[in-house]
């Protein structure tokens, strides 16, 4: 989860770095990653929260320096002590994950909490998870659910998956599949594999909406395509008996 989420915080700390005329930043933008770390460090060893952000970044990718996960675990965690919400994300990741640090469900679900406090929208999304699913917390669905709307009302194709589960399973909140079938959707039209799939079996079982085998197809393909093992399950399935596509043996195998 780290790397997925550092590429696209460093994006966006590059465009403002730029704008400001940082030299370090605008050499890391040149892939001159060597002045980069050269010029970041001290700034970081003096307290500088972006420059240790950054830096826990190089780290993480072996970005100029060596690969280790032990060291941008301990920059991510002097930013994320200094209030940086991307660092204790990453930080609340690098726990969930064992990742350069002792693997600690509860301190990755602190770290997700503070850093979800600052509308971090991956915090968000995971705390949410962290409570569905009892892991270092006591389970408490209805705060789940009010961190997946969270997520999901700034467009978080992952919250908008969970809750839709949530309404699907009547966790948290009155069951309505009706419900649920929208979150899928929205997700789903985001490309997100896992809402493809979940929205694929609603049409499949007609939980809903109406039983649409041609349109399960179609959503449990485009979950399939991204490697989804259920959707491709599924997908054969469908296949083998002809439901929504033509029956073919062949493909079904495959």
């Amino acid at each position: 989860m780290i790397r997925n989420f550092t590429s696209v915080a460093l994006f966006l700390a590059l465009l403002s770095a730029c704008a400001k005329s940082d030299s370090a930043m605008t050499a890391y933008l040149s892939d001159d990653v060597s002045t980069a770390q050269r010029e970041f460090k001290p700034r970081a060893d003096q307290g500088d929260a972006q420059a240790q952000y950054i830096l826990g970044v190089m780290y993480t990718e072996g970005e100029g320096v060596p690969r280790d996960y032990s060291l941008a675990a301990s920059w991510f965690k002097m930013a994320a002590e200094r209030g940086d919400a991307e660092a204790q994300f990453n930080l609340g990741t690098a726990y969930d994950s064992g990742l350069g640090v002792p693997k600690d469900a509860a301190r990755a679900a602190h770290w997700y909490r503070k850093a979800a406090a600052q509308s971090q929208v991956r915090a968000q999304h995971n705390l949410g998870y962290v409570y569905t699913y009892r892991i270092g917390v006591a389970a408490d669905h209805a705060q789940a659910v009010h961190l997946y709307r969270q997520a999901a009302d700034q467009g978080y194709a992952g919250a908008e998956t969970s809750l839709g589960v949530m309404y699907q399973k009547g966790w948290g909140v009155a069951q309505d599949h009706g419900e649920a079938v929208r979150w899928y959707r929205k997700a789903a039209e985001q490309g997100h594999a896992n809402a493809q799939f979940h929205l694929g079996f609603m049409y499949h079982c007609g939980s809903g909406l109406g039983q649409d085998s041609k349109q399960a197809a179609q959503w449990y393909k485009n979950s399939a395509e991204q490697g989804d093992p259920r959707a491709q399950l599924y997908l054969g399935l469908l296949h083998a008996k002809g439901e929504g596509v033509p029956r073919d043996d062949v493909t079904a195998y495959k």
